[in-house]
């Protein structure tokens, strides 16, 4: 079979491809080693920030609830990844001095909130901002916050603090027997 434009084709299907080799990745990491991250997801977090702690270059604050038995494995394997990617972005590129983590019930949602005195992102998933190139990262967290129903933004507040937040909704299970 010959292909009209090979260029064209190669530019279509790369994407794709490294779209399905990321999404096997995850089912098979979750499949290896997460079944009790719902339980570790608290931890997980704060491990994380210790280590940046233990780099003496940032002030790290952080407010962590238990949550992650509300949100079962895959929201909770999906949150810790994008806070890893968020937290990458914030180091890369909004090169901050202080980062403040906030993981807490809200109604009927997980709230996951980063913020630093950086240079900020401004970036919000599906809203196409012509200044911002998003990256691997950035689509990363856009597909992972809307494969799990969540709501993400990034914006400035008062006092060039720059705020991430993500809002997942989850379920109360009724008790067994009932």
């Amino acid at each position: 079979m010959v292909w009209p434009d090979k260029t064209y084709k190669a530019q279509e299907i790369t994407p794709r491809l490294k779209f399905y080799l990321q999404r096997i990745r995850d089912i098979v990491y979750m499949l290896n080693r997460d079944f009790d991250l719902p339980d570790r997801l608290e931890s997980e977090i704060l491990i994380r920030l210790g280590r940046l702690k233990g780099l003496k270059r940032y002030n790290v604050s952080s407010k962590i609830e238990s949550v992650g038995t509300l949100l079962g494995i895959e929201k909770c394997y999906h949150l810790l990844r994008i806070f890893d990617e968020w937290i990458t972005n914030i180091l890369k590129h909004s090169h901050p001095d202080t980062i403040d983590v906030r993981l807490c019930l809200m109604k009927n949602r997980v709230l996951l909130e980063i913020r630093d005195n950086g240079t900020g992102i401004v970036w919000s998933p599906g809203k196409r901002n012509k200044k911002i190139i998003e990256g691997q990262g950035l689509n990363s967290i856009t597909w992972r916050s809307q494969s799990i129903g969540a709501t993400a933004e990034a914006k400035k507040e008062e006092g060039d603090i720059n705020l991430f937040s993500i809002a997942i909704p989850y379920k109360i299970q009724p008790a067994a027997g009932k």
